[in-house]
């Protein structure tokens, strides 16, 4: 490949192009949640609009609009969930092999307890297990989620999450997910 071809190739998202974009997709992302423009991002800026948020999925997943989303809403909602739960021990196993075949630090090797099945993640977020997600149950939810997502960018422990450190989670996630996403593809062909 000629040089000028490359240039061209890298201009109109080559490969360099699609690695640039990412950066800035995420760069842009770290943008709107400093919302006090400070060059880090608190667990209070990536909290502020939970409510608006949980209300919004609420909103889309409760289909019959009885204020809580059931089991079989919350299934229709997430079409394409996969249950993992009987494989968990075998993806846990097959991660940390590629993890160690290929040295891969970004990739981290995940609990078993990951992969519940949807009717067992629903049941967790229903927390007065009366059959239905309600609004609160929902942003409790959404509030430990982002507790936990915070914790793990949150390098340094300083309380604080810098753009350096939230590229370095995108990173680790992207890697997990690719593991993660070859194993159970090798696994569930195994079964067949």
């Amino acid at each position: 490949m000629n040089a000028a071809y490359a240039d061209n190739h890298d201009a109109r998202g080559g490969h360099q192009g699609k690695q640039k974009g990412g950066e800035h997709r995420l760069a842009g992302k770290f943008k709107r949640l400093d919302a006090d423009e400070s060059g880090a991002i608190t667990l209070d800026e990536m909290t502020a609009n939970i409510a608006d948020q949980a209300q919004q999925k609420l909103t889309r997943a409760d289909s019959d609009a009885s204020g809580a989303i059931s089991l079989e809403e919350y299934l229709a909602a997430k079409p394409h969930a996969h249950d993992f739960s009987a494989i968990a021990d075998a993806l846990v196993e097959c991660v940390a092999a590629i993890k160690a075949e290929s040295g891969d630090d970004n990739i981290v090797v995940p609990e078993a307890s990951k992969f519940t099945s949807p009717e067992a993640k629903f049941a967790a977020i229903d927390a007065n297990s009366d059959g239905g997600i309600t609004l609160d149950e929902l942003q409790t939810h959404m509030q430990t989620q982002i507790e936990s997502t915070f914790a793990a960018m949150d390098a340094d422990s300083n309380g604080e999450v810098t753009l350096d450190e939230f590229t370095a989670a995108a990173e680790v996630k992207k890697a997990t997910k690719q593991a993660v996403k070859q194993c159970a593809e090798e696994l569930l062909d195994d079964e067949e």
